[in-house]
């Protein structure tokens, strides 16, 4: 596939290691074989999959727990998965008086000192 955008993020490609394991969902019976896997480490990752997507007529899946009640929702046969699991960051914004907290933290993340985890 030729285009101009490049992915970026962990990218795993149907044939390379850990492509079953990215394939795997909470729902055992899926049997989808997207074409890659974008795991986002930043935001710009996940508009650079959809911009990829997009130029090369693939179509989308957006993932994010691995769980869909729906059988193979978060996946799509020759398609693009972009998963956002790894995107867990925390931010203080002090000039806004706010927290900025990404896709997948989690509740119990929040629970500690937050000057020990924000930056």
């Amino acid at each position: 596939m030729k285009s101009s955008t490049k992915l970026t993020g962990r990218v795993i490609y149907k044939g390379d290691p850990g492509y079953e394991a990215a394939r795997k969902n909470w729902d055992p019976h899926t049997d989808k074989y997207p074409k890659v896997f974008v795991f986002a480490q930043k935001t710009k990752d996940v508009s650079n999959a959809i911009r990829w997507a997009r130029e090369n007529n693939v179509p989308i899946r957006p993932r994010s727990g691995r769980h869909a009640l729906e059988v193979n929702l978060s996946q799509v046969n020759g398609g693009i998965v972009i998963d956002v699991s790894d995107l867990n960051s925390i931010k203080l914004d002090k000039k806004m008086e706010r927290l900025l907290l990404e896709q997948e933290t989690e509740l119990e993340e929040l629970r500690i000192p937050l000057p020990s985890k924000v930056s």
